[in-house]
């Protein structure tokens, strides 16, 4: 039978590992699975992927691109946290939510475009995303956790749908370059 799974901490920390194509029979990505790997630059995650665990590609340093297709239901907290050279990232059109700390410090993210699938944005899930200029949110989001763009020093325009009704404290703290804010009809926290 075809693996499918990638096990917890299977690739972690191997310190030479470049590249990584995951097999098409693979549905789950286990936690910590490439953890540390700093010289890791490309990952191929197939359409069979559905799950991605905790701290699966953390502290992955060198990796610039990653694409998540649409068959992934669930990242997990931490999932490509401390990833300093992430530049681009495509999300699921599948996913609910944008787990906590997920994209936290990927200082070389530039921009993200949000789901229409996700309703929830966790804590901290792009906080310290230093180069964070552009987030297009397509989504009927509900809730932005707290902490969630800290610190994005770059970014200069949100425009939060209208749906939203709930943004957390310190959302956007210390944002120092946000020109511009609509702070949406239905909220009733921020």
């Amino acid at each position: 039978m075809p693996i499918q799974k990638i096990s917890h901490n299977s690739f972690k920390n191997c310190l030479i590992l470049r590249e990584m194509n995951i097999p098409s029979s693979v549905i789950k990505i286990g936690n910590n699975a490439f953890e540390g790997c700093p010289y890791l630059t490309k990952v191929t995650i197939p359409s069979s992927v559905n799950h991605i665990g905790f701290d699966a590609f953390k502290k992955c340093i060198l990796l610039k691109e990653i694409n998540i297709p649409d068959s992934v239901k669930k990242i997990c907290e931490e999932a490509f946290i401390f990833n300093k050279s992430l530049e681009k990232v495509t999300l699921s059109s599948s996913l609910k939510e944008i787990s906590k700390s997920v994209f936290f410090r990927c200082s070389s993210l530039t921009e993200i475009t949000i789901p229409s699938s996700v309703t929830v944005i966790c804590p901290k899930a792009f906080a310290q995303c230093y180069s964070l200029k552009n987030v297009k949110i397509t989504s009927e989001l509900i809730e932005i956790g707290e902490y969630a763009f800290r610190e994005c020093m770059e970014l200069e325009e949100l425009i939060v749908p209208p749906t939203v009704k709930s943004i957390g404290a310190q959302a956007f703290n210390e944002c120092i370059s946000l020109k511009s804010f609509t702070i949406p009809p239905l909220l009733d926290r921020i």
